[in-house]
Formats: C-alpha cells, structure tokens, sequence
C-alpha cells in the first residue's frame, strides 16, 4: 500500500518535470529498459530504439519505433545516445516515458555479443 501511495504521490512531479520540458530529470516508476537511440523523427514526434526485453509488456530485445510522452523529449536526444528508460503503452501506442541518458560504456546491453578488439603489448590485435 505504502509503495502504491509513493508512486501516486510521484505522478505530480512528473508531469511538472514534462510540462517545463526536463522529462529525463527523473525516471518515472516504471520497469526500466536499456537502449539505443537510432533514429529521432522530429516531425512523425517519434524515435526508434535498439532495446533489450521489455518484461512488463511481454517484448524480446528489438529495434522499435516509439511515441514520447512529451515530443519536447526528442530535442535532447540524437542517433547513437544510449539510453535508460520507462517504457509503456499508452493509448494503444508503445511510448517513451521519460528517459536518461548513459555513458555508452556504463550501458553496455547495446554492445552485447560485439567482439572488442584486445588490448596487448600496447597493440590492437
């Protein structure tokens, strides 16, 4: 009950965060999904994420077009960021609900199953 009170008590402060444009100051409750950004569509106020499985709406890992909460969102983010964020459907429609941005090498479930070169006697091999 107390957890539910909390989450209720958030929902304010989130939608103020998205109304002043600051939707990636906090993630809203929510299971949270690393990602890839591939592509911004600033004018369909979409973006198409590489992500790992999303559990809470029963997805494997893919590349997928999402809706924004907010398409101010789309202005802090580019092709290449790697990304923390809430994913949820909302009114149908797979959304991004507010998101954070990540060091690439602090991410790492985009890299997943890429080979790095080694590192030997001060060469690549």
């Amino acid at each position: 009950m107390t957890k539910f009170i909390s989450m209720l008590a958030l929902g304010p402060i989130l939608a103020l965060g998205l109304v002043f444009g600051t939707p990636n100051v906090a993630l809203a409750a929510g299971p949270h999904v690393d990602g890839e950004v591939m592509k911004v569509d600033m004018d369909a106020k979409k973006v198409t994420i590489k992500h790992g499985p999303i559990e809470s709406l029963k997805m494997p890992g893919m590349t997928m077009i999402f809706q924004v909460a907010d398409p101010a969102m789309l202005n802090q983010l580019k092709a290449g960021d790697v990304i923390h964020f809430v994913p949820d459907r909302v009114n149908g429609a797979f959304t991004v609900i507010s998101f954070e941005k990540r060091a690439a090498a602090a991410a790492g479930a985009t890299d997943a199953g890429k080979s790095m070169p080694m590192m030997m006697d001060g060469h690549k091999h």
